[in-house]
């Protein structure tokens, strides 16, 4: 690869990553680098005379130190064409061309000695301090030039290794220019050879694979972070994310997989922890998601104080002092569902759209873990049993302290990374349906100079326009949209390919659901372990075997009626399914009559 002044920063760094620590390094005023959202944008267009211009480097030494760190680090040689200043570089053309005139008569002599000059024209030009010595020689015998000038031949052929000899300290970093295609084509072999040391790509993927595979059957842990530290070094997030899926896909449970996740941070978190956390600008979903991971650190902050206070085994008297406040930082606790339903239907199914699933799969695993967690200490707590809250507590706590971490680390870092900016205002467009977790955006994200896609902008419905006839008459879009969202159940509708196409946008959902749950596959709707479920259901629709299957349960003081309906049309051909749902609380508390004529 050629270097030189107009080389893009970011070419190097998508070829050379370690290069980003190197530079930060290198000076102080680089170490922006180091900052994700920067890379991927003034990397995109800084040169690296920009790049010496802001790291206070001088170009040449900047290039031959970047130079020597890809040949330490991957053997792989680097070209560099060094930068001279007009003075250097003008000031002995005319005495160099001056003798140029005398060779136009002797060619057929001169042709012998010019052919090793011909592909290497660049080095030919370059040694023309060194050349200066020999000027005053070859000025003097300008009469008689053509007589001696086939007697030099061979001084001239032995004077070429005097020339070429002070190349060496001229352009120490310069070897490579010197060196034509052949010697630059060698070091392709020893690059080869770090990958085996490095692992390069699928390699490092499946000697991840192996290492958890390691942690599935029982081995010893140091031995498993010593191998991954001598063959893999480090980790990107995306690189844990596809192993996770690859996993999945290659037959290991899911809920194994979730199971070894810990296992999965602890090999890795040596690792992880050198990279830098993400940052978003202020409105941003991943700068709202981490302000209220800061509330939730807080709420487990106090909880932990009172955990102290309590003691293990807890004592019964603080208990029934500190059962108060307990039940108010675990109401103000189970908000953090706000976030992980933003999670599940807003971020999740953008990343499925990039074929990244496994985490999704995984983290939404965990989130039912700490819901069931946190209900569970709710009712340990109104029926007054502390010991078994203090270990339902402290369960609680460390679980969603890792999920913040494998976040912050991995999820984040490497959504940043997949989604474009029209994707993650898809995102940020659902997340009010949705809710917060005790914060809310402290800015408009995106900006309002950024032009919405289009399929994310909301289109505002013609009161007036024209009806669409119907089985039994005819309705306008506009009523058609009222009607859904007036009635007093939620409706969702998948089509006959199992995506999501429509749900109803009431004020009040029992379920909550946000626009990018459209077109999603319905079985990336509901946590895995009601997937088979969900799918029998859909199974015995089609075939024609059921065509109702209903479901009650109580939730939030509620009681909730689930209903699914197989949509077929005249000739019986499935087209779809229809969830219905509906809070019959009040319904079930219904007794005698109430007639229209009673009505006031």
């Amino acid at each position: 690869m050629k270097i030189d002044a107009n080389t893009k920063l970011d070419v190097l760094l998508s070829r050379y990553p370690f290069l980003v620590d190197f530079l930060a390094e290198l000076s102080p005023d680089l170490r922006q680098l180091k900052s994700r959202i920067l890379r991927k944008t003034m990397a995109k267009v800084a040169t690296l005379e920009k790049v010496a211009s802001m790291g206070k480097i001088e170009l040449n030494l900047l290039m031959n130190e970047i130079a020597r760190e890809v040949l330490e680090k991957t053997n792989e040689e680097l070209v560099i064409k060094v930068e001279f200043s007009k003075e250097t570089v003008e000031e002995p053309k005319e005495p160099f061309e001056e003798p140029r005139e005398p060779f136009e008569e002797p060619k057929e002599p001169f042709e012998e000695p010019k052919e090793p000059g011909e592909e290497p024209k660049e080095p030919f030009e370059e040694p023309k301090e060194p050349f200066e010595e020999p000027k005053e020689p070859f000025e003097e015998p300008k009469e008689p030039f053509e007589e001696p000038f086939e007697e030099p031949k061979e001084p001239i052929e032995e004077s070429k290794e005097h020339i070429e000899e002070p190349k060496e300290p001229f352009e120490e970093p310069r070897e490579p220019i010197e060196e034509p295609k052949e010697p630059f084509e060698e070091p392709k072999e020893p690059f080869e050879e770090p990958k085996e040391q490095l692992v390069e790509s699928d390699k490092r993927q499946e000697v991840l694979k192996e290492i958890i595979r390691g942690v599935h059957e029982g081995e010893d842990m140091n031995v498993l972070k010593n191998k991954f530290r001598e063959l893999i070094k480090d980790v990107d997030p995306s690189e844990i994310s596809k192993m996770e899926q690859q996993l999945i896909d290659e037959g290991i449970p899911e809920e194994e997989v979730k199971r070894l996740c810990d296992v999965h941070v602890e090999i890795f978190k040596e690792s992880l922890d050198k990279k830098e956390i993400p940052t978003a600008p202020p409105g941003h979903p991943v700068h709202t998601f981490m302000k209220e991971n800061r509330e939730a650190e807080k709420i487990m902050d106090e909880i932990e104080e009172m955990l102290k206070r309590l003691g293990d085994p807890p004592n019964e008297t603080v208990f029934l002092d500190c059962r108060g406040g307990l039940g108010r930082l675990l109401e103000s606790f189970a908000k953090i569902d706000y976030h992980y339903l933003r999670k599940e239907n807003q971020l999740f199914p953008m990343l499925e759209s990039h074929d990244v699933s496994g985490p999704s799969q995984v983290m939404w695993g965990i989130h039912d873990d700490v819901r069931t967690l946190l209900k569970k200490a709710s009712e340990l707590l109104s029926q007054e049993e502390p010991t078994a809250l203090v270990k339902t507590l402290k369960e609680l706590i460390p679980t969603t302290r890792e999920m913040i971490y494998k976040e912050e680390h991995i999820l984040f870092p490497m959504s940043l990374e997949q989604l474009s900016q029209s994707e993650w205002t898809k995102v940020r467009s659902g997340e009010e349906e949705i809710g917060y977790a005790w914060v809310e955006p402290e800015e408009k994200w995106p900006p309002e100079d950024f032009e919405m896609p289009k399929e994310v902008q909301i289109l505002e419905i013609p009161v007036k326009e024209q009806k669409i006839p119907l089985a039994t008459g005819a309705l306008s879009k506009e009523q058609i949209d009222l009607i859904l969202t007036h009635l007093p159940v939620d409706i969702s509708f998948v089509d006959e390919t199992d995506r999501v196409a429509y749900y109803s946008a009431t004020k009040e959902r029992i379920f909550p659901r946000s626009p990018a749950v459209i077109r999603r596959k319905v079985q990336k709707c509901h946590p895995s372990k009601s997937v088979d479920t969900v799918q029998k259901i859909l199974n015995q629709f089609k075939a024609g075997y059921k065509d109702v299957a209903e479901f009650w349960l109580q939730l939030d003081g509620k009681f909730i009626h689930i209903r699914y309906f197989a949509v077929r049309d005249s000739e019986g051909i499935y087209k779809g399914t229809l969830e219905v749902s509906q809070d019959v609380t009040d319904i079930k508390k219904l007794e005698g009559e109430n007639r229209l004529l009673d009505w006031e």
